[in-house]
């Protein structure tokens, strides 16, 4: 158990020193009226109250620094592909990394950008990593025909528009990049170049998923992943279209923005990624300790001495408006 008081320790000590000569004065006049127990009790278990004792601590790691996380998901249809972990699409290994991540950054603000047609800011910067789980539950590729082509380079403005409406920049909070894509690209690329992020962040990674003798895609929108669900069809050959995954232009993107480039084909630990990327922060790391409060119980007894204090009062002034009427009448 572990007390943190909700006033001044020595205001609280006070307090139990004033209830104790209280409770000395009382016993040497002989006087041990009920409702003098009452006001001792009652004090005593307020004091308690105010300590706020907890129990059952638990330890979690935290960030020590003002940092902002920034995820940024690649939801094209390729991420539907299914050579992740022996079979499953690559979009599933984006959502455990993200889940880790969020854990290992707890105490950080985290944002998330996703794009494949176009960039849209799906979670703006919070503390609350509820809401990222809550994304990562509806997460899904985009469905084919609403499907322009992929380029990757259509998120780097957006995640320039968001760095600034956040005021993440070097020397006011810290922001850490990370970028999650198959690093297919089918489309000419004709935006921001990954370099102009150079400078903006503090460090990050490129996290790339697939294989690069491919495999079909899930035609997905609605999250079934049963054998039987539609693959996305190549018009051109009227077969199961199939992605190939481009390490090359993974590692290109992490360079060009100053980041890690990693290569992620089955579930395991990023301790390695974010060892790199906690060299680059340079962030301080720490933990904290939570218990559960059980102070409010005793309020409880607080709640009873005023109760039954309350209910002596009222007594005593129903019986003395008796005795004012009887002397009335007995006049």
């Amino acid at each position: 158990m572990s007390l943190h008081p909700v006033i001044g320790w020595w205001v609280l000590g006070a307090f139990v020193v004033a209830l104790a000569a209280l409770a000395v004065g009382w016993q040497r006049r002989g006087s041990s009226a009920p409702a003098r127990r009452w006001w001792i009790a009652g004090g005593l278990a307020l004091a308690a109250a105010a300590a706020d004792p907890q129990v059952g601590h638990t330890t979690v790691a935290r960030l020590t620094t003002d940092t902002d996380v920034l995820f940024v998901v690649d939801t094209t249809g390729s991420m539907g592909a299914l050579d992740y972990a022996g079979g499953r699409p690559r979009l599933d290994g984006v959502r455990a990394d993200i889940a880790d991540l969020v854990g290992r950054y707890a105490g950080a603000r985290f944002g998330v950008i996703t794009f494949d047609s176009v960039a849209t800011q799906a979670v703006p910067f919070t503390r609350d990593a509820g809401a990222v789980a809550a994304l990562l539950d509806v997460l899904e590729q985009e469905p084919t025909r609403f499907a322009r082509g992929s380029r990757l380079d259509l998120p780097v403005l957006a995640i320039r528009n968001a760095t600034a409406r956040a005021g993440a920049a070097p020397g006011h909070r810290r922001l850490v990049l990370f970028v999650f894509t198959d690093g297919e690209q089918t489309a000419a690329a004709v935006g921001t170049p990954y370099r102009s992020l150079r400078g903006l962040t503090d460090g990050g990674a490129v996290l790339g998923y697939g294989t690069a003798a491919g495999a079909p895609m899930h035609d997905n929108p609605s999250g079934d992943l049963t054998p039987s669900t539609a693959l996305i069809i190549d018009p051109a050959t009227a077969r199961p279209a199939v992605s190939h995954a481009d390490q090359t232009a993974v590692q290109r993107m992490a360079t060009d923005a100053g980041l890690v480039a990693v290569w992620r084909t089955a579930p395991g630990s990023l301790d390695a990624v974010a060892g790199q990327v906690d060299r680059q922060v340079r962030a301080g790391r720490g933990t904290s300790t939570t218990g559960r409060p059980v102070g409010w119980m005793l309020m409880a007894v607080v709640l009873v001495a005023g109760a039954v204090l309350a209910g002596g009062t009222v007594g005593g002034l129903i019986d003395a408006a008796r005795l004012a009427r009887a002397g009335r009448r007995s006049r």
